[in-house]
């Protein structure tokens, strides 16, 4: 019994690498040019997290979007499409991440006042 559980979720996870790659393909055609990159995730990660890897690849788009806009590397836009959502969509989630969408510029807000008194 243990081996087949084995061999279908082999299977399922091969189905699920396929289904991410014509994912990216889709996305390719309506955007620009994308890379794409893999990263292997060992399957206890998964397990833990509750999560097949379709779901965790995405979520790890979001979380690198989240991050690298917040340290002022990427714009809002660019940061949006990386995370594969609107703009408007992500400005919104980024609450879930205590991240503030308007924090690079309350800073040049704050410096601009601090400089001028």
């Amino acid at each position: 019994m243990q081996r087949i559980f084995d061999m279908f979720r082999v299977l399922l996870q091969q189905c699920l690498h396929i289904q991410a790659r014509l994912e990216l393909k889709k996305r390719k055609r309506r955007t620009m040019a994308a890379q794409h990159i893999t990263l292997d995730i060992p399957e206890k990660i998964l397990l833990a997290e509750k999560t097949d890897a379709l779901a965790f690849g995405k979520e790890l788009r979001v979380l690198a979007a989240v991050k690298l806009f917040e340290m002022g590397r990427l714009s809002s836009g660019r940061a949006s499409e990386l995370a594969g959502m609107s703009r408007v969509e992500f400005l919104l989630s980024l609450n879930r991440y205590n991240v503030f969408p308007l924090a690079s510029e309350l800073h040049d807000l704050e410096r601009d006042h601090a400089s001028s008194h």
